[in-house]
């Protein structure tokens, strides 16, 4: 596991990535960690806008295009 998150902390830092990522282990279910947050759908990738308070704003059960991806980004910005 360690080596996979390894992979995952280089392949970030080369694309310069600075949000939180979530790597589960072995130990975690893939069915319990879906239900726990209460995912309306257990599929990838999934993208989450979530705010200081831990309130989630947007979840998005879908591929991003790059649209998408600057509408997301302008969310964002209106937070701050």
């Amino acid at each position: 596991m360690s080596d996979c998150r390894e992979a995952i902390r280089a392949l970030m830092a080369e694309h310069q990535l600075s949000w939180p990522t979530l790597v589960l282990d072995d130990s975690v279910r893939p069915a319990d960690f879906f239900e726990r947050l209460k995912m309306t759908c257990q599929t990838v990738p999934q993208s989450w806008l979530i705010d200081d308070d831990g309130v989630v704003l947007e979840r998005l059960e879908v591929a991003l295009s790059a649209e998408d991806v600057d509408a997301l980004i302008a969310r964002v910005e209106a937070l701050s």
